[in-house]
């Protein structure tokens, strides 16, 4: 089973980008993300294990060692794997880089199950606007978010173990250090 950790954000972005996500939705794209059901976040690192309970430790110690941290989202990109996804690109900053650091360095015991491109010198932080895009609705995609306002100041105030696949919150961990 795949899981992964993901950082939530604090309530108005998180109703922000769901709005984004909406409008999305509204103008043609396929809904697949508001059926996932997974709310707007970003992901620090995906992994295949049979086993969930050593990850819900560490998902403890990673939330209680880390502070909450601000990002700024100012543009839009574009993945490509047999279909397109939409993201909202985070700018990258010391923090940002730091908690994906800390992650990886908790949770090293798993690291030979990691995805790729999650790991360090590979990871494109992003929140997934759309996905399973055909050409034609990358393009619907593109318009429409080009008309939005995308510069959001956000907090990451969460972490969250989750089952990918169907998507399955196991725990969420307010980020409590100061």
């Amino acid at each position: 089973m795949d899981f992964a950790v993901v950082m939530y954000f604090d309530k108005k972005t998180e109703e922000i980008i769901t709005r984004h996500i909406n409008e999305l939705v509204d103008s043609g794209v396929n809904n697949y993300v508001i059926e996932e059901g997974v709310p707007p976040h970003i992901t620090l690192g995906i992994w295949n294990s049979e086993d969930a309970g050593v990850a819900m430790e560490k998902l403890s110690i990673l939330s209680n060692n880390n502070k909450k941290i601000k990002v700024r989202f100012s543009s839009i990109g574009i993945f490509k794997k047999e279909k397109y996804i939409l993201f909202l690109a985070p700018v990258i900053n010391e923090d940002l880089l730091q908690i994906h650091s800390s992650f990886y360095k908790e949770f090293s015991s798993l690291s030979d199950n990691f995805v790729d491109y999650y790991r360090n010198n590979n990871w494109v932080p992003h929140t997934t606007l759309a996905m399973d895009l055909t050409d034609e609705e990358l393009m619907i995609a593109v318009r429409c978010a080009s008309k939005a306002e995308l510069y959001i100041e956000a907090e990451i105030s969460e972490l969250a173990l989750i089952s990918c696949c169907p998507f399955k919150e196991i725990i969420r961990c307010e980020i409590s250090k100061i």
